[in-house]
């Protein structure tokens, strides 16, 4: 429990996403995720369910990324009502320096660990995020 709870007081984010909460961050990432794959914006519900968080919370959070400049919603191709939460060139920007700077770091730390260990830490990860998805589930 020790070793775990050790990262909450390191601050191992990149410097300029400090200007997002992490869960904002969250929401940036996914939505970028979703446009690589598909092209196009999510819907609150769909982000909501990617993340597993409650729609309201999403809608704060897309409100305050919004105001920040790094997404804009967009009314659906389809259907007028619906609209799509897509990234601005700021929230572009910002996606892309963060992915370059997170896998910087990651790879920093597999260098650092050499090949044997990171492949250890990789598949104690693995079987860690297994036991406690368990234990959700079962809930």
């Amino acid at each position: 429990m020790k070793a775990f709870s050790r990262f909450r007081r390191i601050h191992w984010r990149p410097p300029h996403v400090e200007e997002l909460k992490p869960s904002e961050f969250m929401v940036l990432h996914t939505v970028k995720n979703n446009f690589f794959e598909n092209g196009n914006g999510l819907r609150i519900s769909e982000i909501s369910n990617r993340l597993n968080v409650a729609a309201p919370t999403i809608t704060q959070l897309v409100k305050s990324l919004q105001r920040k400049g790094y997404v804009v919603k967009e009314p659906d191709d389809k259907d007028g009502r619906v609209k799509r939460v897509s990234l601005s060139d700021k929230g572009k920007a910002m996606a892309r320096k963060g992915y370059e700077e997170f896998y910087e770091r990651f790879m920093g730390l597999s260098e650092y660990l050499g090949k044997e260990k990171s492949e250890q830490l990789t598949s104690l990860m693995n079987d860690t995020f297994e036991y406690f998805s368990g234990i959700q589930e079962e809930r």
